[in-house]
């Protein structure tokens, strides 16, 4: 065994190190594992923001396109436009009250009185009820419009009327329309019974055949959308919905997104332009001048406030009932146009307002739709009205036929021509007064009669 080695001297000054102890040592080991957990909890920190910041952001994006109104109502117009079956109730009420503050400027009677009925309130209803099934590539449509005119109330060049007919339509082929028209009384002098509580057949290419009608009926393309596609195409076009979400609702048993309504204005005229377009390409004699349309609907529209509310079933997103109320403060100048005195103020005669509902229901339900059984065809309907008012032959009165000189010219028109009716040649030019009438001559004098 070899003994230790002594230490070797230390040089002058210098003081020798002491030996690191074991508590100095576990201190150093944990500092270094404080920091270790100090970074892994920094990771784990930022880890976690990083996944609640972009599932939060995520979140965010999701939830605005479960609220975003313009998205809840584009899914909606999406999902009617796909629709294969679908059920509407839509009323409509117009209502004018008169400004009771209103001063004439005007006689009340220029333009054949039409100013007076300003004056007088009414209103008119019309509900209408329409159930649409795609078969194959035809809309089949069966429905019902009922107009209603309140007792009591003066409608505008009919006068008081308290009568409300309804006309049933059916239409499962194309160019084939079935109509019933009901709820008309008796109108004394004029008979309706040929067309009246029964269903007629109309064929719309037979009408044109045999009687030159150019019958107006709905068509529908191959996707069975037709004009409805085209307004729905226009729309998304010119968006002139203002569109505010309220919340959540309950409507009828089902969660629904309230969403207000307001009308761009702009954009809504340059939507009605799109339609009139559309219109007189497909329909061009039934167009007029789109200029002086132009002109009067932008004077409408600054004289107009729409607003309206909107109901959509949260799940899908369907339309479940929509309303809108228009009014059109009527001024003056347009009821008697060209009275007015240039530069003077547009007094208020009075208010225009038109409500309309529609409630929507059984989206891509059965919808069952057959025509008629019992009808009758639309030319034996014409045959009837026609053999109604042709008008009877009468007896001829007494002495209205008489020629007492044989000349071939009543008494009775020798006295029109002021010839003399016991003379055959009244003027003496060598031809009988009747033929002279035949062949246009003056039968009492020279020269051709007068057209």
């Amino acid at each position: 065994m070899f003994d230790e080695k002594p230490n070797a001297p230390l040089a002058p000054g210098i003081e020798p190190v002491p030996e690191a102890s074991q508590p100095i040592i576990s201190e150093i080991q944990s500092s270094k594992k404080k920091k270790k957990k100090l970074f892994l909890v920094i990771i784990v920190l930022f880890v976690i923001f990083a996944v609640l910041g972009g599932g939060g952001a995520f979140a965010y994006m999701y939830w605005q396109k479960l609220n975003d109104p313009q998205i809840i109502w584009q899914d909606a117009m999406s999902n009617m436009e796909k629709a294969t079956t679908i059920s509407q109730n839509i009323s409509m009420n117009f209502v004018y009250k008169p400004n009771k503050d209103y001063k004439p400027t005007i006689s009340p009677d220029d333009l054949f009185g039409t100013s007076s009925y300003f004056t007088t309130e009414f209103k008119v209803n019309v509900i209408a009820n329409v159930n649409s099934s795609q078969e194959g590539e035809y809309l089949a449509t069966a429905g019902d419009v009922t107009i209603s005119f309140p007792t009591g109330i003066e409608v505008p060049l009919l006068g008081q009327l308290s009568i409300s007919p309804k006309i049933n339509f059916i239409t499962k082929q194309k160019d084939i329309v079935f109509l019933k028209i009901e709820g008309i009384p008796p109108i004394p002098f004029l008979s309706l019974d040929p067309i009246l509580n029964k269903w007629i057949k109309i064929d719309a290419n037979g009408l044109k055949e045999k009687y030159g009608v150019d019958f107006q009926k709905f068509e529908t393309d191959k996707d069975g959308q037709g004009e409805m596609n085209e307004v729905i195409r226009f729309y998304k076009q010119n968006n002139f919905l203002i569109l505010q979400r309220v919340g959540l609702e309950d409507k009828n048993g089902e969660k629904t997104h309230h969403i207000k309504i307001g009308i761009e204005k702009k954009k809504f005229a340059l939507f009605i332009k799109s339609l009139i377009e559309y219109a007189g390409q497909k329909y061009p004699q039934s167009v007029s001048d789109t200029k002086e349309f132009d002109v009067s609907l932008n004077e409408a529209l600054g004289l107009m406030a729409i607003s309206g509310d909107a109901w959509i079933t949260k799940e899908p997103r369907n339309f479940k009932d929509v309303s809108f109320t228009i009014a059109l403060d009527v001024p003056e100048d347009e009821v008697n146009k060209g009275t007015v005195t240039p530069g003077a103020s547009k007094q208020k005669v009075g208010t225009l307002t038109l409500n309309i509902s529609a409630a929507y229901s059984n989206f891509n339900k059965p919808i069952a739709i057959s025509e008629p059984a019992d009808f009758v065809l639309i030319d034996d309907v014409i045959g009837e009205m026609s053999a109604l008012y042709q008008p009877q032959p009468t007896a001829p009165v007494e002495g209205m036929e008489k020629d007492s000189d044989n000349d071939g010219l009543s008494d009775f028109s020798e006295q029109m021509y002021d010839a003399d009716p016991n003379n055959p040649d009244s003027d003496g030019d060598g031809f009988k007064d009747g033929d002279e009438v035949k062949n246009g001559f003056n039968p009492a004098g020279p020269g051709k009669l007068i057209k």
